[in-house]
């Protein structure tokens, strides 16, 4: 997918709006390098599921029910709550 205005719009966002967006990036990277460390068995699985709980529970509190001034984050965190809850069954 190449990058286009709509999906790196939080670039020209501010406050709190710009923050939301860095919050998810940032655990979503975490996440990803945790995968990799895990899959080239540089942590052991007990740390992987550690570690994977933490960033769990911190993307549940960035995903949680709220007032956003800004519509598309406030689209962008319905659609992943959505998601998120149905992986969480």
């Amino acid at each position: 997918m190449e990058p286009t205005e709509a999906n790196c719009d939080y670039e020209n966002k501010q406050g709190r709006a710009r923050t939301f967006c860095e919050n998810l990036k940032s655990l979503f990277k975490q996440s990803l390098e945790l995968w990799h460390r895990y899959r080239e068995r540089k942590i052991e699985l007990a740390d992987y599921l550690e570690c994977g709980r933490k960033l769990d529970e911190e993307l549940t509190y960035q995903l949680r029910e709220r007032p956003m001034h800004d519509e598309d984050n406030a689209r962008m965190r319905r659609a992943l709550h959505k998601h998120h809850a149905s992986c969480a069954r």
